[in-house]
């Protein structure tokens, strides 16, 4: 008896089972990928952020080693000459011995004199640096006494094919040489290596991480990378850039924000962007997510096979529950059907 009905109710109590265990496994394994992957991001940030910290410790050195050699008595005393003097260039020289980092040093005097340490030849004039390079507000500034700068145009031009950095760029220190009257009587320029810089990010994001390159990026959103990036990174890292830039025209603050913005590339890989510290210029690491891509697919076999267990004891469940339904019914149904004993009147 009741067949049918017995057969709907193990259907029924089986599909509900299923689809509970299925929507639970299906929530738990999105709800742990997602937890995952933000404390990923996470790590991926504080590692930009040490790396920030001596980025910046280093980039410091580079600016006292100038602020000491700027201010020597000698170079103002040559500059203020307005001759062109040889002992210049030794101190020059001074300069760039003292940090393996620094590719070369420039000084360009009040009547457009230029002066290089020896390893340099073929300088840009100092009016085509002001039309293309320094930004207009360094000279006009007061208070800017010195700041940092990416300096990539017309590789192939002037002395930057000596340094081998035609694809890259080099990130340059600027640092005005001034009178004791306060009046501008120079601006020195320190070229240093870009390699040195991303070498603080490649080799603290490789000790946690499988770094697949890092690279740095100029205002205006071009990359400078000895390899170009695929042409979705590239559209994306300049809409962040750009972003970045107008949020900080727009506060008035440069220091305000980090510059720290990270994307998922092509499903998996993380693209991290992040503002070098005291330069309108950013750098961009680019992380592999396939290791642990790996072990959530794992995860999700495990959550899999669970389910698959767990679906296959509801089903004995819900037989179980459906003779708790049935045989109770069967029971009635012959008590109701066997003949009433006779009585006499």
């Amino acid at each position: 008896m009741f067949q049918r009905l017995k057969r709907k109710i193990n259907l029924i109590i089986s599909i509900a089972l299923s689809l509970v265990i299925l929507s639970t496994s299906i929530l738990a394994y999105t709800m742990l990928k997602s937890i995952i992957y933000n404390h990923y991001k996470l790590l991926v940030t504080q590692c930009i952020e040490q790396s920030n910290k001596n980025a910046r410790l280093y980039m410091y050195l580079i600016e006292e080693e100038t602020n000491y050699f700027a201010a020597d008595s000698s170079l103002v005393h040559f500059l203020k000459q307005g001759k062109f003097d040889s002992r210049i260039i030794a101190i020059l020289d001074g300069l760039k011995n003292m940090n393996l980092n620094i590719l070369g040093v420039s000084v360009y005097s009040q009547n457009n004199m230029a002066y290089t340490s020896n390893n340099v030849s073929n300088a840009p004039p100092l009016q085509w640096i002001l039309d293309n390079e320094i930004p207009p507000d360094f000279i006009k500034d007061p208070n800017q006494q010195s700041g940092w700068m990416l300096r990539y145009k017309f590789m192939d031009h002037f002395y930057y094919t000596g340094y081998g950095k035609r694809k890259t760029g080099i990130l340059s220190f600027l640092h005005k040489i001034m009178n004791s009257d306060g009046s501008l009587i120079g601006i020195m320029i320190v070229d240093t290596d870009v390699d040195a810089l991303n070498r603080f990010y490649q080799n603290e994001l490789s000790e946690y991480f499988d770094l697949h390159e890092s690279y740095l990026v100029t205002e205006s959103g071009r990359a400078l990378a000895k390899q170009l990036p695929s042409k979705a990174e590239r559209k994306k890292v300049k809409s962040l850039t750009a972003d970045r830039n107008s949020k900080k025209s727009s506060d008035g603050d440069k220091e305000a924000d980090s510059g720290i913005r990270i994307f998922r590339q092509n499903g998996k890989d993380l693209t991290a962007v992040s503002s070098i510290p005291s330069s309108s210029g950013n750098i961009v690491v680019h992380v592999l997510m396939d290791p642990l891509n790996s072990k959530l697919s794992g995860l999700r076999t495990w959550l899999t096979l669970l389910s698959v267990l767990l679906i296959l004891f509801s089903i004995g469940i819900s037989g179980a529950l459906t003779e708790s339904i049935i045989n109770p019914l069967n029971h009635l149904y012959r008590k109701m059907k066997s003949p009433l004993p006779d009585t006499d009147l």
